[in-house]
């Protein structure tokens, strides 16, 4: 359990960075929208698409050079270390469709669907701890997978959040 400690305290510094760029779209969707500015809430979701994706890929460049290079000289357990280094890589990887579903959520936020967006995050939520339960203890065939078995849950939850939240903003 000192992995998921050492990994989270790490994480969620990045996690919130991206998640405070992405909070900005919804006040000026919600501002557009007020003036019946489609064309600019477009423009926004848009740059705010290039703006997230471009934040994921610095914030995954940032935990992959810098959170790895730092874990390993922390003062921990080298098994700790070893442990931790591939449950971060695979959260790292999830930061690019969380940053894509937090764009296309802050956009439907903004225009006023704050229902939709609050029930695929807790969808999405729900979702992730069954599927951490079957890889962790491995259900259904699958091998026990330990820690690696949360990351992998986190990542697939997040792909499938942002696809069903993209489809309900491009579908409405």
């Amino acid at each position: 359990m000192v992995y998921f400690s050492l990994v989270h305290s790490v994480f969620m510094v990045v996690l919130v960075i991206g998640l405070g760029v992405a909070y900005g779209l919804t006040p000026l969707i919600a501002q557009e929208n007020g003036k019946s500015n489609f064309k600019e809430c477009a423009e926004l979701l848009s740059n705010s698409l290039w703006l997230n994706v471009a934040a994921a890929v610095f914030l995954f460049l940032i935990v992959y050079y810098g959170s790895m290079f730092a874990i390993q000289h922390a003062d921990q357990d080298p098994q700790v270390v070893a442990t931790a280094k591939p449950y971060l890589l695979i959260l790292s990887l999830s930061i690019l469709p969380l940053m894509v579903f937090q764009t296309f959520k802050q956009f439907a936020e903004g225009l006023g669907f704050t229902k939709q967006a609050m029930s695929i995050t807790i969808w999405g939520n729900v979702l992730n701890v069954i599927i951490a339960v079957i890889l962790v203890k491995g259900m259904f065939g699958i091998e026990p997978m330990g820690v690696q078995g949360v990351g992998i849950a986190t990542l697939i939850d997040r792909v499938l959040m942002m696809l069903v939240m993209m489809w309900y903003v491009l579908g409405s």
